[in-house]
């Protein structure tokens, strides 16, 4: 009788990285509402304008911060306007907690030793007490929430790299618009991220594969980050 297939992740992986997400929630509701300049400036602002038809009124209000996309700004906009400020905390030290997810799976690929669980936990973890990016929990800068969505690109190539360089031009062509969607969101949401959706692109040119796959993982990954930029030039 075949075994059964291994699962992605097992009951102890999901265990830590649930209690990791849970302890960045406790942590920013502990470090309590953020204050930084930028968030009374135009990050309350923005989403603000958005629902009350202030954009074509109010004139760069908070300077070229005004134009900036809002939709970066709204689900915790909504969340701290229509529940428990404490409730807006913990969902957003969730998401940036979440980051420990795709940190996790990239360190676990590229980990050769004999409890890569082990190692690929110690390493997702020290990635995330960085100085810089401890300032930023609770924070509505979003380095660390549009992290999360260049870390899954990036997990999604590295964990489906064998895919990419010898499966069907159909698979490969799907990885490269998966990994490129989630880039391509991070950059509509904030245009600082582009630099990652080009080398992103470059890193496609270095998994190999037949011509035909990398052509149309290419085509692929383009479109996807076009699109992105022209959904964010229209808002």
């Amino acid at each position: 009788m075949a075994s059964a297939p291994r699962p992605f992740l097992t009951r102890r992986e999901w265990l830590f990285l649930g209690l990791v997400i849970l302890f960045w929630a406790g942590f920013v509701v502990v470090l309590g509402k953020d204050t930084s300049w930028d968030f009374r400036n135009y990050h309350w602002y923005a989403p603000y304008a958005f629902f009350n038809n202030r954009l074509g009124i109010d004139v760069a209000v908070a300077h070229q911060a005004s134009y900036y996309n809002p939709f970066l700004d709204i689900p915790f906009y909504l969340l701290a306007t229509y529940t428990h400020s404490w409730i807006a905390l913990a969902v957003l030290g969730a998401v940036q907690g979440a980051n420990i997810v795709p940190l996790y799976l990239i360190a676990r690929e590229g980990l050769r030793l004999a409890d890569k669980q082990l190692g690929a936990g110690a390493l997702a973890l020290l990635g995330q007490f960085g100085a810089l990016t401890l300032s930023e929990y609770g924070s509505t800068y979003y380095d660390n929430v549009m992290s999360l969505f260049v870390f899954a690109g990036l997990a999604i190539l590295i964990v489906c790299r064998d895919r990419l360089r010898r499966g069907p031009p159909r698979d490969a062509a799907l990885i490269a618009a998966l990994a490129g969607l989630a880039t391509g969101m991070a950059m509509g949401l904030k245009l600082p991220e582009m630099p990652f959706c080009i080398g992103f692109a470059a890193a496609l040119l270095a998994l190999g594969g037949s011509l035909k796959q990398q052509a149309v993982g290419r085509i692929r990954l383009i479109q996807r980050l076009v699109d992105a930029e022209d959904s964010k030039a229209h808002r």
